[in-house]
């Protein structure tokens, strides 16, 4: 299955670099000890490698909507009453979450888009590979999935 959603970088992400790139900077340029100058080059350096690679938010290739994404782990003995969930969103038994890595739910949902779409993927040896296509949800039935 191609992948639907690719990484960028959200609001947030863009935040904390700058707030680190200036800070760094800042205690760069500064007369102050050499300890400070230091550490501001830590600090500068930390912005510089979280703006090449911090990337949290999705975005979707088709519609180029910008999404959040939550994973949950189920054991595999799950999987059918996931599956009845997704084609009928209901609540899934949240005391069955983090008892085995099986299987993995990932949502990717907006709330100014009010779109969901999850899909199960199954663990097969080093990494983990899809086993259903996309579900789409609007924001009310994913919070069930979402377990809010």
């Amino acid at each position: 299955m191609e992948n639907r959603f690719v990484r960028v970088r959200s609001t947030k992400d863009i935040v904390i670099c700058t707030l680190l790139l200036a800070a760094g900077l800042l205690l760069v340029t500064l007369p102050v000890s050499e300890a400070v100058g230091i550490a501001g080059f830590f600090i500068l350096f930390a912005g510089l490698l979280l703006c090449l690679l911090l990337k949290t938010g999705y975005k979707d290739v088709e519609t180029g909507v910008r999404f959040c994404k939550t994973e949950r782990f189920f054991a595999q003995d799950m999987r059918e009453c996931i599956k009845s969930a997704l084609t009928s969103p209901k609540v899934i038994d949240s005391a069955a979450e983090d008892k085995g890595n099986g299987l993995r739910l990932d949502i990717y949902y907006s709330q100014s888009a009010d779109k969901a779409y999850a899909q199960l993927n199954e663990y097969v040896p080093y990494k983990y590979e899809p086993c259903s296509k996309y579900y789409e949800f609007n924001m009310e039935e994913a919070s069930k999935l979402l377990g809010r």
